[in-house]
């Protein structure tokens, strides 16, 4: 039997095995029920590793990507997941993201109820909502603003103002080498996600959902929107994506803003954009970047 939703998870990073597998392992939704396609820069050096470290708890494909290059290649990876997926509906789970146990249930629930020509994404919880704090608070007291943030993109390094930080969590030491004891995890200890009770509003969710704080499913019906992201939370339907073309791979090494563009082409074949408001998504520490351009 095919599976209901395919967990799609793309890197080049080494690390983050660990948090992802664990986050998928918590999931409510039947594991006969999903998925997880894992596209894997590492994949030679880790194969045996992940395979050992899943135990098969659930179903899995663990493959490289098509074509592995020094610079930023997000769409061909994600294209080569696309190409094996078999879920009705896919969700994108970037490799440093922790989705809330509920999150696949929740997401297949909206589709089932509203699709299929959907697109869903869902709240995040980053450095600054953990605490109860957002950039779109409700009273002056709870407002809080971007956080600078410093990352390495290939040999350069760079800050910039962050909507979005990570949630603090030690990490290793030497961690942006693929070494072997680096290859499952690069935490300092081991992870063990904190839900908060009544978390800020992120900053996605701020933008797109201003008034409807408290409710179930929120429909957006600005088709203008240039939004939804492929990998923090979010989830549109393998038909869709395929008939859509998948990511645009003429320009990827640029970071960012081929997910948007994909969801504009959605659109236009007539998606709709759902915005879940009760299973969030922890964002974990990403302090590399490949870099971003081809030469």
């Amino acid at each position: 039997m095919k599976p209901q939703v395919t967990v799609l998870t793309i890197t080049y990073r080494p690390g983050y095995i660990d948090t992802l597998i664990q986050a998928l392992r918590d999931q409510t939704l039947d594991r006969s029920r999903w998925e997880w396609v894992f596209v894997d820069d590492l994949y030679e050096q880790r194969r045996e590793a992940v395979a050992e470290h899943i135990g098969g708890s659930f179903t899995y494909k663990h493959l490289p990507s098509r074509e592995i290059r020094p610079y930023s290649a997000t769409a061909t990876a994600i294209n080569t997941g696309l190409a094996v997926a078999e879920g009705e509906l896919v969700y994108f789970m970037a490799d440093y993201a922790y989705p809330h146990p509920t999150c696949l249930e929740r997401h297949w629930d909206i589709y089932s109820r509203f699709g299929p020509n959907v697109l869903i994404s869902g709240p995040l919880i980053d450095g600054i909502t953990c605490s109860g704090k957002s950039i779109y608070g409700m009273t002056p007291e709870t407002e809080a603003k971007a956080q600078k943030l410093t990352v390495k993109v290939g040999d350069r390094t760079i800050t910039y103002d962050e909507h979005l930080p990570p949630i603090p969590v030690p990490i290793k030491p030497g961690f942006e080498h693929p070494t072997n004891d680096n290859l499952i995890s690069i935490w300092a200890e081991t992870f063990h996600p904190v839900w908060p009770e009544a978390p800020g509003l992120d900053w996605r969710m701020g933008f797109i959902t201003p008034n409807s704080i408290g409710t179930d499913v929120y429909f957006h019906t600005d088709k203008k929107l240039w939004w939804w992201w492929g990998g923090r939370n979010d989830s549109a339907p393998l038909a869709l994506l395929r008939q859509a073309g998948g990511f645009d791979e003429t320009q990827e090494w640029k970071h960012g803003n081929l997910d948007i563009e994909l969801q504009q082409r959605m659109m236009k074949l007539g998606a709709y954009y759902l915005v879940d408001r009760r299973a969030p998504c922890l964002i974990l520490p990403h302090p590399t970047r490949k870099r971003e351009t081809v030469n």
